[in-house]
């Protein structure tokens, strides 16, 4: 694995000046191989239905593409709430695996409010101890993320919140990545990250929105990947232990 010299221990070198962290598979993710299984499994134990998952991972897939482009930032700006953007997602998820649009509609409902509780979710192994150690250091955290508005009462569940500065999302900042205009939030009245002498850094697992589109205004990035496809990049880490190691390690 290789590291450009930015990501030098801090022993090595100045500490960055702000680390900004996307939130899903980058510090917390729902517990399960994939959201299209644990859907399968909620939707058995709850209406005792068989939905095949080779069906619905393509399916959820493409829905996630189709209906970010057609309704970005959870259709708030279009007056949708968010679980109404949430139940349009999932019934369009389900078309192939479920036949009745009534039944689609039923699931979306339960899915979406159950998926809102704390105990479906858990931080990723080595994420907490790279933000307490951050802490300690001094150095400023932010999360830019395109969680939607459950993600402050999971940091807080998950004792986390106190730790980050701001939390920007498509609820607060009505934009979302890869759009480069959030992180020129996140640089708004933070010019000294550009002037050579310090620096900020976002980590997150997404080669768009992480990686690509915070270079677009100045910032670092790291891509948290085991995807062979990224080979070609060389600031990237396999997991939040890898970063710790990478960071703090001599």
């Amino acid at each position: 694995m290789h590291f450009r010299r930015f990501i030098l221990p801090f022993s090595r070198q100045s500490p960055p000046g702000l680390v900004t962290f996307d939130a899903l598979h980058t510090l917390l993710e729902l517990k399960g191989p994939s959201t299209a299984l644990v859907y399968c499994g909620l939707i058995k134990k709850k209406f005792n239905v068989d939905v095949n998952p080779v069906l619905l991972e393509p399916a959820y897939k493409q829905s996630w593409i189709n209906l970010k482009a057609e309704i970005p930032c959870y259709g708030i700006e279009l007056g949708y709430k968010i679980d109404e953007w949430w139940y349009k997602f999932v019934e369009k998820s389900l078309e192939t695996s479920v036949a009745l649009p009534a039944q689609r509609h039923e699931m979306a409902v339960y899915l979406v409010s159950e998926l809102r509780k704390p105990e479906y979710w858990h931080l990723l192994d080595g994420s907490l101890d790279v933000i307490r150690r951050l802490s300690e250091a001094g150095v400023e955290m932010g999360i830019v993320s395109n969680c939607d508005d459950r993600l402050p009462s999971l940091l807080d569940q998950f004792s986390i919140h106190k730790y980050f500065n701001f939390v920007y999302t498509p609820v607060n900042m009505k934009i979302e990545k890869p759009d480069p205009e959030i992180f020129e939030r996140v640089l708004d009245g933070r010019d000294f990250l550009l002037d050579g002498g310090n620096f900020g850094v976002h980590v997150g697992d997404e080669l768009m929105e992480d990686y690509i589109a915070p270079r677009q205004v100045g910032l670092k990035s790291i891509l948290l990947t085991t995807n062979v496809r990224h080979s070609w990049i060389r600031d990237k880490v396999t997991s939040m232990r890898d970063l710790a190691q990478c960071l703090f390690d001599s």
